[in-house]
């Protein structure tokens, strides 16, 4: 089954790219004091299905075995949560 993953522009991967080599010299500790927080939609009736490829296990996410997703669908709700030196915060409903 094919992997499901944001579509992403080029200059969006190179921004994050870019962010991650930036990121290469912190320590553990530093990350300690780092909040990581994302937001996720929920979405029913959601008419998605499976696309099968054929791939290596080291290949799943190549561009040519990826399925972009896209945030539609007639019912969504969006939530909000963080961890921060791994503690988790709260889930909240948007």
């Amino acid at each position: 089954v094919a992997r499901k993953k944001p579509c992403l522009r080029p200059h969006q991967k190179e921004a994050r790219f870019d962010w991650a080599k930036k990121q290469r010299g912190l320590s553990a500790e530093d990350f300690m004091f780092t909040i990581f927080s994302d937001e996720c939609y929920i979405c029913l009736n959601d008419k998605s299905h499976c696309v099968f490829v054929t791939r290596c296990p080291n290949k799943e996410f190549i561009q040519d075995c990826l399925v972009p997703t896209f945030k539609q669908s007639p019912v969504c709700i969006m939530v909000w949560a963080c961890i921060i030196s791994g503690r988790k915060g709260p889930l909240l409903v948007l």
